[in-house]
């Protein structure tokens, strides 16, 4: 099988080019360097602007991971992430387009779009924005238009929401990198500390992109993990692990910041009735674990 990967110096994209490669399959992997330079296990390898680049029209099946991400990239660099972000969504339907056998166009949506619904939260939930010009919509907008564009194409696409996905090759940006960066520099301060996620480990969230790249067409499942955690409360299992007894500075919460996020996986298991990812203090040592490695 022939594979494209874009986003595949990112954290999904780049494990699930590696473990693709793993497999025997031939996959070409795509990054710009713009958020980092791993360069995950493949046949080859293009640091170029997905834009600019002539794709080939025969793969099997394209992930489509890229994206400027990162909550504080959404407040600090608005402009640059919604015009990035589209830019690049288009290029990739296009180029799935243009495929002479594509199997499975599999895109990376968020769960931003389901904003301050009840929780768990199914894929059914209407998508809304409480004030669109707030800058926290900047990677919102773009990723609800490529939804809207596949499910009305002909294109054999899958498209999964994912919900607060972590590992050791998360960049700036994201909570868990950046509170292990400042909880070992002795900066003990947490952004929201009362808004609650659901911590879903890397190896957890590729199983499951890979397994519903099989089984899933023309759908939209979240993938998760459906376990709530405050952030002072995975900010405290962080510095316990690292060895820190800190007194916290609490930070206002962002704006337009959702106050719970829980992903119903109703769906996905559904597809995957084994699904148990593990719990945010497992992959909290697997990811400590990796990072001690290299």
């Amino acid at each position: 099988m022939k594979v494209l990967v874009t986003g595949a110096s990112g954290l999904i994209g780049s494990a699930i080019a590696t473990e693709l490669y793993r497999l025997g399959h031939t996959v070409v992997a795509v990054d710009n360097f713009s958020r980092g330079t791993v360069q995950p296990d493949c046949t080859f390898f293009v640091q170029q602007d997905i834009q600019s680049i002539k794709f080939d029209n025969d793969f099997d099946v394209i992930y489509h991971m890229g994206a400027v991400n990162g909550t504080s990239n959404f407040y600090s660099k608005p402009t640059q992430t919604l015009v990035n972000n589209l830019t690049c969504d288009l290029a990739m339907f296009k180029c799935a387009t243009q495929q002479i056998h594509l199997e499975k166009f599999v895109y990376a949506s968020t769960s931003e779009l389901v904003h301050n619904h009840a929780v768990p939260t199914a894929e059914t939930a209407n998508v809304g924005f409480e004030n669109s010009h707030d800058p926290r919509w900047s990677y919102s907008l773009p990723k609800v238009t490529i939804e809207n564009l596949l499910v009305n194409s002909d294109l054999p696409y899958l498209i999964v929401r994912y919900f607060n996905v972590y590992g050791a090759n998360s960049k700036a940006g994201h909570f868990v990198h950046d509170q292990i960066a400042k909880i070992s520099s002795d900066v003990f301060e947490i952004i929201g500390a009362d808004e609650t996620r659901s911590y879903c480990y890397i190896d957890d969230a590729v199983k499951a992109t890979l397994k519903l790249t099989e089984l899933a067409k023309h759908d939209v499942v979240n993938i998760g993990n459906d376990t709530e955690i405050t952030a002072q409360d995975a900010a405290n299992i962080i510095a316990r692990r690292l060895g820190k007894c800190p007194t916290w500075k609490f930070l206002p919460n962002r704006s337009a910041s959702a106050k719970r996020r829980c992903p119903d996986l109703t769906k996905l298991k559904s597809y995957i009735p084994d699904y148990s990812p593990i719990d945010f203090q497992t992959g909290l040592e697997h990811l400590l674990d990796v990072l001690h490695s290299n």
